[in-house]
């Protein structure tokens, strides 16, 4: 079985806090809230650990709070 996923370094724009968000797919088919492809899950809150203010209210929102972006398969 094929493992494939994406990682991202995020900053809290709301309090600066840096952590890691990270995903995984079996097969190639996408289950996480966030995918490599650039489609970010609105629905689902990603949440802050430290001030726990939802990043992704919207796909730019959480897109302009990206450090950096790591994908493996």
């Amino acid at each position: 079985m094929m493992i494939m996923g994406t990682a991202y370094k995020v900053r809290c724009k709301y309090c600066g806090a840096q952590f890691g968000e990270a995903r995984q797919s079996r097969c190639g088919i996408p289950v996480p809230r966030v995918t490599g492809q650039g489609y970010i899950e609105t629905q689902t809150a990603i949440r802050c650990p430290v001030c726990h203010k939802k990043l992704n209210a919207t796909q730019e929102e959480f897109l302009e709070q990206l450090e950096v972006t790591y994908v493996w398969n």
